[in-house]
């Protein structure tokens, strides 16, 4: 996801656009400012997984079957998460993809 948020921001700030596209800038200022919320959104889910697996050492310190289904619940929202972020990025990516291919400058044959 990072690889490919990079490729898109990249781009989107190019100059491979056809300057005459109506509503051309507000369209790309909406995909970049929605391209930075998912990269924000990716930040979050990273983030989250990283202090669950710090935290996973204290599952062998359970001694009863509340603790180990914390443990669980945790790991199930957080999996709902990476879920419906990479859903939401895949979502965009498509959007961006269909219109900037039918708005890339023709390349003039040589």
């Amino acid at each position: 996801m990072e690889d490919e948020i990079l490729f898109i921001n990249r781009l989107l700030t190019s100059y491979v656009f056809e300057p005459d596209t109506p509503d051309l800038f507000e369209r790309l200022q909406d995909y970049l400012g929605r391209l930075e919320k998912s990269k924000k959104a990716k930040s979050r889910v990273l983030e989250r997984i990283i202090t669950h697996e710090k935290n996973l050492g204290g599952i062998f310190e359970c001694k009863d079957e509340s603790c180990d289904l914390g443990f669980d619940r945790k790991h199930k929202a957080i999996e709902a998460q990476v879920v419906d972020c990479i859903q939401d990025f895949q979502t965009l990516k498509t959007e961006i993809f269909n219109y900037a291919g039918a708005i890339l400058k023709k390349r003039k044959p040589h």
